[in-house]
């Protein structure tokens, strides 16, 4: 579905997700972006690397959140074009 998509949509839309569920994510290449959130005294973090249409996580058991605000910022770009 996302393999039409270019790098720089793809990492807007994790960045649009990242605003809304809590994470900062700073770009670390131009296919790879780290994620990071504080959880009360801790910090989670992935990074998220993403080619063609695939996205990669590092840290699949704490970032649920964040991979289903991303599937939903996708699709409306998805939907839009």
């Amino acid at each position: 579905m996302y393999r039409l998509m270019t790098n720089k949509k793809i990492a807007h839309a994790i960045e649009k997700a990242g605003e809304k569920t809590g994470w900062k994510i700073t770009e670390f290449k131009s296919n790879e972006v780290i994620a990071e959130k504080v959880d009360g005294e801790n910090t989670i973090s992935s990074t998220v690397e993403f080619s063609e249409g695939h996205i990669e996580f590092s840290n699949n058991s704490a970032t649920s959140d964040l991979r289903d605000a991303i599937e939903d910022e996708l699709s409306k770009e998805a939907s839009a074009h």
